[in-house]
């Protein structure tokens, strides 16, 4: 924690000290000497978007619809290995022709074992050095002293003691990379969105958060800022998976409100009964069966199917020991069918068994359990 001695000020005094608000950085979002977070669910590209918040920077030009001061940004990363960080590096450099790489300087400590706790010193010398107007941390957590959980606000604050001194020593801005809890964050307040204590949201000048829009690969982008009028909530999208800008038009309200999960495959009446017979068989041994046949199914998923065959009478549920739900294969005397497929049979002997069970009305599986049960039709 900073030693710095406290000042004692009148009011009259503190305001002729600071006639005009701190000098912008990011309009809206970030001035000189203020900490901002900014927080997105993992593996969506916070690298990226903060990798193009220096390229912006570095030529002045806006960054998510914010006007942008233009100077050199300092990077800290510590996740990317460096020849990755310099490839991608490279492709950024392209798709912002107009940046100064020579304004945007690179600190990479994946492994050097450090943290926020030893680089009070070293970060202030290193902002000098390159007359950095703002100080980029990727990410958080990993800038953390082992054994300091996120979870607890006393660490938390200490940890962003050490970067409040340094922007106030060197009145550089600086960005703070953290991710949010997996699922859905559409319920949340924004200063609830983030994985840890709430004070990793409280202490700091403002917190972007990124959530995920109801459009496949799109964002919303929303803040809250201690310094500015409310933010405006924005749709954001990256451009050939590098370059984050804002989507015109597109409707911030439209969160995706639950996370989607993939169907899981629904198995053919065919896969089912190849496994089935008359006796009833417990579903965990049913999905055995599938999965040793090559077949991808839950048991869940293989219960509520089989409940469906079921009530459409073409397997037969029961009640097995200690209570496990069972199927089998309904007996070919017990199917109203079955009458109905011999006799379809008996007319036409030739017919196909998707024939037969287009005029039966019932799925060709049954058919061919039955032809291979009564008679040695060539669809058997």
């Amino acid at each position: 924690m900073s030693t710095r001695p406290f000042s004692l000020h009148t009011l009259p005094e503190l305001i002729a000290a600071h006639p005009e608000p701190d000098a912008p950085i990011v309009a809206g979002l970030l001035r000189r000497g203020e900490v901002v977070n900014i927080v997105a669910p993992p593996k969506v590209g916070k690298t990226l978007l903060v990798a193009g918040l220096a390229m912006s920077l570095s030529a002045g030009q806006p960054w998510l619809g914010c006007a942008t001061t233009q100077g050199s940004v300092l990077l800290l990363d510590n996740e990317l290995r460096p020849a990755l960080y310099a490839q991608r590096s490279k492709a950024l450099l392209d798709a912002y022709p107009d940046s100064d790489p020579l304004r945007i300087h690179v600190v990479l400590l994946r492994g050097s074992q450090q943290d926020l706790s030893t680089l009070r010193e070293p970060l202030t010398a290193a902002v000098r050095a390159c007359g950095a107007i703002v100080l980029v941390i990727d990410s958080l957590y990993r800038a953390m002293p082992l054994g300091t959980s996120e979870n607890d606000p006393i660490a938390v604050a200490a940890l962003y003691d050490v970067l409040l001194d340094v922007a106030t020593e060197t009145q550089v801005g600086i960005i703070v990379v953290h991710h949010a809890t997996k699922g859905s964050q559409s319920r949340r307040g924004v200063s609830d969105v983030g994985s840890g204590s709430g004070a990793i949201s409280r202490i700091v000048d403002g917190h972007l958060i990124l959530r995920e829009h109801a459009e496949d690969g799109h964002f919303v982008a929303d803040a809250v800022v201690r310094s500015w009028p409310a933010f405006a909530p924005r749709v954001i999208t990256r451009d050939q998976g590098l370059v984050w800008r804002v989507v015109a038009g597109a409707d911030p309200g439209r969160l995706r409100t639950q996370m989607r999960r993939r169907s899981p495959p629904v198995l053919s009446l065919d896969a089912v009964c190849a496994v089935l017979d008359d006796a009833p068989t417990p579903v965990a041994a049913i999905a055995a069966s599938l999965i040793h046949a090559g077949h991808q199914v839950t048991t869940d998923v293989l219960r509520v199917q089989l409940e469906r065959l079921a009530k459409d009478g073409r397997v037969h549920r029961s009640v097995g020991d200690r209570g496990a739900i069972c199927f089998g294969l309904v007996p070919v005397s017990a199917s109203s069918k079955t009458d109905q497929v011999v006799q379809a049979v008996q007319r036409d002997p030739h017919a196909s068994a998707a024939t037969i069970a287009r005029q039966v009305g019932c799925d060709p599986a049954l058919v061919r359990r039955v032809l291979r049960a009564t008679s040695p039709h060539p669809d058997a």
